[in-house]
């Protein structure tokens, strides 16, 4: 029932690009498909089918929300120079204009009604730590879209973060900071920096960006771009961003301690919870993260509660809480690519495996993950990089 749910609310989604229906004749349909599920609760077949329209039409609803708010930020400010205040929330990268560095950061509007974000470029090769307030003069354009096939799909990830709008910095009214980076803030960069100090002290700067990437994802302009371009011709990209493999090593190594300590199975759980929390912290709560903490956690608390539980099932759950927190997140390219392995692990590892039992155990079981994963993978790689992907069948 819940995969059901997951794809009525993904043909919503999708189908709201092409078809125009209001928020409220939405809601009205919902409440009349609720009410006849209501009614018909005892036929179970009838029951599902108007629940799953219900769930579709306030899908439909919550999108056309979704785009009524994104409308309603102030892009009136595009094509003018402002005084405006932002706060830094991440570095997107580093690029050279005129033999001089300029840094583009994803920044929320904190003035003119402080809703939306930009992307904000800055003279200078990262001035501003992440979190911290600015405050300057800076010259506001509509960002322009390329819709061609096989490219980033900018415009629906720019309405899933609330981006509308590019800001430069003047070299004239260079901005001013005036609030520093939240003590939280400033604890999760300083560990983190902590940590690439450690690799670089033993590997050297050229490896300590690559390793802390594989650990907590994300920073990619501290990598040599020669590293990264060798990782995208062998289609290993994808092993920088964080994923299940890491949720299962970290809940593994807190299982072995905490059965060596012999604690007790509210520490165990609650100790488990603060460690994920604090690691998708430093992982930047990124899509592939939360998702592979909230199903691993729910596993967990599933099988230490002696509870059943279906994975297929607390993977639909999470992927409608993404759906619902954020309609746009359906276009975002790791929110697809890692539901989608994880579904295709579930659903086709158990008849791999069985294919593959010519093979040795262990050698059958990771064969048979890693196909199960590209099954669903590999269609979307193809599409949105627009070349076969065969060397990801070797995982």
């Amino acid at each position: 029932m819940s995969c059901s749910l997951v794809i009525c609310v993904c043909t919503a989604i999708f189908l709201h690009e092409y078809v125009q229906l209001s928020i409220l004749l939405s809601v009205v349909t919902g409440f009349i498909c609720i009410c006849i599920a209501f009614f018909a609760r005892k036929r179970r077949r009838l029951f599902c089918i108007f629940m799953c329209g219900a769930v579709f039409f306030f899908a439909w609803a919550g999108t056309v929300h979704s785009e009524t708010r994104f409308n309603a930020l102030p892009h009136y400010l595009s094509g003018t120079e402002t005084e405006a205040v932002f706060r830094i929330c991440d570095k997107k990268r580093v690029y050279k204009e005129k033999n001089q560095s300029v840094t583009v950061y994803r920044a929320d509007l904190k003035s003119h009604g402080g809703k939306g974000s930009v992307l904000l470029y800055i003279h200078g090769e990262n001035p501003f730590e992440e979190g911290c307030v600015v405050k300057g003069r800076v010259s506001c354009t509509a960002p322009v879209f390329k819709k061609n096939y096989g490219t980033y799909d900018f415009y629906h990830a720019y309405r899933y973060r609330s981006i509308f709008m590019k800001c430069k910095e003047r070299k004239d009214t260079p901005l001013e900071i005036v609030e520093l980076p939240s003590m939280y803030d400033a604890s999760l960069h300083s560990i983190r920096l902590r940590i690439t100090d450690s690799f670089t002290e033993v590997m050297g700067t050229r490896l300590a960006y690559v390793f802390t990437s594989l650990l907590f994802g994300g920073h990619y302009d501290e990598i040599d771009e020669d590293i990264i371009r060798n990782f995208s011709l062998t289609g290993m990209i994808h092993i920088l961003s964080v994923s299940g493999s890491h949720i299962t090593i970290l809940l593994s190594v807190i299982w072995a301690l905490a059965g060596g300590l012999s604690l007790s199975r509210r520490v165990k759980l609650s100790g488990a919870s603060v460690v994920l929390f604090l690691y998708c912290a430093l992982a930047g709560f990124t899509v592939p993260v939360i998702r592979s903490t909230l199903t691993g956690m729910a596993a967990a608390y599933a099988a230490e509660g002696n509870c059943e539980h279906s994975p297929l099932h607390i993977l639909s759950l999470v992927a409608l809480f993404f759906l619902a927190e954020n309609p746009f997140v359906f276009y975002d390219l790791s929110f697809r690519l890692s539901f989608c392995a994880a579904a295709g692990i579930i659903l086709f590892t158990p008849k791999t495996e069985a294919a593959l039992s010519f093979l040795p155990v262990f050698l059958r079981r990771c064969t048979a993950v890693c196909i199960g994963a590209q099954i669903p993978a590999v269609p979307l790689v193809n599409r949105n990089f627009c070349r076969p992907a065969f060397i990801y069948l070797t995982g």
